[in-house]
């Protein structure tokens, strides 16, 4: 399939078709690669976001209808994959048809192939197709008609079903229209019937489509758009930097619509990004503020360390039982509380001790002090 596309792409001199360079072996992984012109904006698959204005179908429609047209009267290459995902757009606003990797000629002074193959992506395939019939160059218009309801819809016809019985729904059924006609105008509305008629003999081809009303001016107006432009294959890299005009008009909105999404999508990321480095930050902060804590809780004794968890659990309560708070004679290190029960103790060995009135007015400036305190937290 590769070789039969490199041989299609290296005959084909339009503006319409994605420009083949060379091609040639790597070296290393020994793979064959070929090389093309860039389209920056990438497949019009990937815009299909809810479907596509009309104004922009009949737009892009317009290069594809030429596109086919020279495929099929001035390289006699019947395509047989059209749809959205081998369409490329160019970031200034060019339609480019690619996909040529199950192309395949026709033979001389022939309108239908010399072989009837099922090739292609079910949704897209032509009825006669599916029956494995003889089938030509029109098998791409039937192709076209539903490329352009999956512009229109988002997706092509019996999507949701299985691509096996897609295949058998396709020539059993009538053929396929938009699901809201009122929706659109009467000229795409009869370019999709002229595309999808079951019956290949009723359909058109692509040289008569290029007159249809829906494309008719914008065929005309492409036409004069590349008038002056020498386009040539076969490794000419200058197509690449030569100055071009840029494509229509509905194209480049669409393209510039998509590039303002992708813009606030940019902003919004990067505003989340900075608001969860911000809660890291934080988080981090706490982090290491909780490390020092129990760096500090490690050098405490432990009275102050009961002292601290019911200070922070009941201050009230640890007022009252730490009303009064000594220094332990006996011991020389920090000073810890002391509460009523054992300042009494205290008071009652010095007072055994020494002097009983200096004992008793210790007592009763304790009890002042811890009864005032309990009236307090009352």
């Amino acid at each position: 399939m590769l070789l039969t596309e490199i041989d299609i792409l290296s005959q084909c001199h339009s503006p319409f078709i994605v420009g083949f360079m060379e091609w040639f072996v790597h070296p290393v992984s020994i793979e064959m690669w070929i090389v093309q012109e860039y389209c920056g904006s990438g497949s019009l698959a990937c815009l299909l976001d809810g479907g596509l204005q009309e104004d922009c179908i009949r737009a892009i429609c317009s290069s594809l209808v030429l596109a086919l047209e020279y495929v099929h009267v001035a390289r006699q290459v019947c395509h047989r994959d059209v749809r959205c995902s081998r369409v490329l757009l160019t970031n200034d606003g060019h339609v480019r048809l690619t996909g040529f990797a199950l192309a395949a000629k026709l033979p001389s002074n022939q309108a239908v192939l010399s072989e009837s193959q099922v090739v292609g992506s079910p949704y897209w395939m032509a009825p006669e197709v599916v029956r494995e019939s003889r089938y030509g160059p029109r098998s791409d218009v039937w192709s076209l008609g539903i490329t352009v309801i999956e512009m229109a819809e988002s997706a092509p016809p019996h999507s949701s079903l299985n691509p096996l019985r897609a295949m058998f729904v396709i020539p059993t059924k009538p053929p396929p229209t938009l699901a809201d006609p009122d929706h659109w105008s009467p000229e795409l509305l009869d370019f999709v019937r002229c595309c999808c008629q079951k019956d290949p003999s009723y359909r058109q081809d692509s040289a008569l489509l290029t007159s249809h009303p829906f494309v008719k001016q914008q065929v005309v107006a492409l036409q004069h758009l590349h008038a002056g432009e020498e386009v040539s294959s076969g490794a000419n890299y200058s197509r690449l930097v030569a100055p071009r005009n840029p494509g229509l008009l509905p194209v480049r909105r669409l393209l510039e619509e998509r590039q303002a999404k992708l813009d606030t999508m940019k902003s919004q990321r990067r505003e989340e990004y900075a608001k969860a480095l911000e809660i890291d930050t934080a988080r981090i902060q706490r982090e290491e503020e909780f490390t020092r804590a129990l760096q500090l809780d490690a050098t405490k004794s432990p009275q102050e360390q009961e002292f601290m968890h019911d200070l922070e659990s009941n201050p009230h309560q640890s007022f009252s039982k730490y009303a009064a708070v000594s220094y332990d004679e006996d011991e020389f290190d920090a000073p810890r509380p002391v509460s009523v029960d054992e300042r009494a103790s205290q008071e009652v060995r010095r007072a055994r001790s020494g002097s009983l009135e200096e004992a008793v007015r210790n007592l009763e400036k304790d009890f002042a002090t811890s009864t005032a305190c309990t009236d307090i937290e009352d």
